[in-house]
């Protein structure tokens, strides 16, 4: 049971590719501040009031930290639950407490050669060309298989 949550929760994560936090606790203040900032300065907030504008302002980034934290996500398997009701709901069956500390997501052909993630540049994509077939001659210069190492 206990391994058939974790899958699910790494299903999860593996389906939602903006959820980079356990939980709305854990966004830096500085991320918080950026996204008031960004929306504060949005064109359709211009001629509202401040007062309104703060309550919209405060309701769009709840809304946005939610999309960034894997406990408020809707349950991909049933809609009707977020995450979190999904580690309750079987905290109740295993008897037990059960808690995400923390994740780690990774993508396909990001952070390894790829040098965005450390703010430097990216490596221009090589042009892939088809290789040449080998001649024969190419071949005959080949070991046979049994004089390679083991392992190969």
């Amino acid at each position: 049971m206990l391994k058939t949550l974790a899958r699910n929760v790494a299903m999860q994560i593996a389906a939602c590719p903006n959820v980079e936090y356990v939980n709305v606790e854990e966004i830096p203040d500085n991320v918080v501040r950026n996204y008031r900032d960004i929306e504060m300065g949005q064109d359709d907030l211009k001629n509202k009031s401040t007062d309104i504008r703060e309550k919209i302002v405060q309701g769009r980034i709840e809304k946005r930290l939610k999309e960034l934290t894997l406990l408020d996500q809707p349950y991909i398997r049933d809609h009707q639950i977020t995450v979190k009701d999904l580690l309750q709901q079987n905290t109740a069956q295993l008897g037990g407490f059960i808690q995400v500390h923390r994740f780690k997501c990774f993508t396909v052909g990001k952070g390894i050669d790829n040098k965005d993630d450390s703010g430097g540049s990216s490596p221009s994509p090589i042009p892939l060309k088809p290789s040449p077939k080998p001649s024969s001659d190419d071949l005959a210069e080949l070991p046979p298989a049994a004089n390679l190492p083991q392992g190969y």
